[in-house]
């Protein structure tokens, strides 16, 4: 993957998580929707995801929207 496409990618992985953090309401839909459920994503698995955030927040570590 290239430099720019990258940092794009890990740009939007990190709006997400923004994104996440300012909606408790969303996050507390995932924890119970996401639960006990299989994910995955087209995305590259050295690269940050959007479901590795879902899975995070399902797990109950919401450290992950603070950074």
């Amino acid at each position: 993957m290239a430099a720019a496409p990258e940092q794009a990618h890990r740009s939007a992985v990190a709006g997400y998580r923004n994104y996440l953090g300012s909606r408790p309401d969303l996050v507390t839909l995932a924890q119970v929707e996401v639960a006990g459920r299989d994910l995955a994503c087209p995305c590259s698995p050295e690269m940050p995801c959007h479901v590795d955030l879902l899975l995070e927040v399902a797990a109950g570590r919401l450290s992950v929207l603070a950074r």
